[in-house]
C-alpha cells in the first residue's frame, strides 16, 4: 500500500509540473480573444495556482501569482495583441527564440547545431515541429510538457526505467536549452516596456528556477544584451554566456 501511495504521489507531481508548462506553453501562443480572456481570468489563475501548489519544491509563489492577477487582468486584449506582433517576432529585441540569443543578428554554424539538437530531443519523444521554429519558446515549454506527462504516465504503471529517462531528458533539455535562456527572454520584455508578457515570462522564470531546483541542473545562464548592440558577424555564443549563480 505505502509503494503504491508513493506511486500515485509521484504521478501526481508529474502530472501537476505538465499542467505548468502547459499553461505557459498556451500564453506564448497568438493572443486572440479567447486566449486573452482565458489567461485574464480566473481559469487560468487557478490552473496554474494549482501547478505551482503541486510541485515538489516547497517555495513562495503565492504573491507573484497576484501580482499577475492584478496587473494582467487590467490590461486591455488590443495591447496584448499589438505587443505581440511588436516583440515577439524575429526581428524584435525580445524574440521569442533561442537561437536569437546566442547569435544576436549574426550568422552561424552554431545556429544549425543547436536547432539540431533541439530538433533531436523533440523526435526522441515522437513531437513534431509544423508551424514554427523548434526553438521557439511555445514550443520548448510544449516539449517539456510532452516530457513530463509521460513520465506521469510511466509512475502509474510504476515503469522505474521510463520515469528515469523522463526525468533524465527534462533535466538535459534545461540543462541546454530551456533553463538557459528563459531568464534573458524575461529581461528583454521588461527592457521592451511590455506591460503584458513581461508579467507571463516573470511567472516562465519562476517556474524554470523551481524545475532546476527540482531536477537538480545549474543551466549556463544566458545574460541579457540589448540585440542592437549585437555585430552581424559575430558568432552565436560569443561573449554572452556566463556562469550560472546559483
Amino acid at each position: 500500500m505505502k509503494e503504491r501511495l508513493n506511486v500515485v504521489k509521484k504521478a501526481e507531481a508529474a502530472f501537476q509540473r505538465s499542467k505548468g508548462y502547459s499553461l505557459l506553453s498556451y500564453s506564448f501562443f497568438y493572443p486572440d480573444d479567447e486566449l486573452l480572456d482565458f489567461i485574464k481570468g480566473s481559469e487560468f489563475i487557478n490552473e496554474i495556482s494549482s501547478a505551482f501548489e503541486g510541485h515538489p519544491v516547497n517555495t513562495e509563489w503565492r504573491a507573484a501569482l497576484s501580482h499577475f492577477k492584478n496587473d494582467v487582468a487590467a490590461i486591455d486584449n488590443d495591447i496584448a495583441v499589438d505587443e505581440y506582433m511588436r516583440l515577439l517576432t524575429m526581428k524584435s529585441k525580445c524574440p521569442p527564440y533561442e537561437n536569437e540569443y546566442y547569435r544576436g543578428r549574426g550568422g552561424s554554424i552554431c545556429s544549425t547545431e543547436e536547432m539540431a539538437d533541439i530538433a533531436g530531443f523533440y523526435r526522441a519523444f515522437g513531437m513534431i515541429c509544423s508551424e514554427e521554429r523548434p526553438d521557439h519558446i511555445a514550443a520548448e515549454l510544449e516539449f517539456m510538457h510532452l516530457a513530463t506527462i509521460k513520465e506521469a504516465a510511466a509512475a502509474l504503471k510504476a515503469d522505474m526505467e521510463n520515469i528515469d529517462l523522463c526525468v533524465s531528458v527534462e533535466g538535459k533539455f534545461l540543462h541546454d536549452h530551456l533553463g538557459r535562456w528563459a531568464d534573458a527572454f524575461w529581461a528583454a520584455l521588461a527592457k521592451g516596456k511590455s506591460l503584458f508578457y513581461t508579467h507571463i515570462a516573470s511567472l516562465l522564470v519562476l517556474w524554470i528556477n523551481l524545475e532546476c531546483q527540482y531536477l537538480n541542473v545549474a543551466p549556463k545562464k544566458i545574460e541579457y544584451f540589448d540585440m542592437e548592440d549585437i555585430e552581424e558577424e559575430k558568432n552565436c555564443l560569443g561573449e554572452v554566456i556566463h556562469e550560472a549563480v546559483q
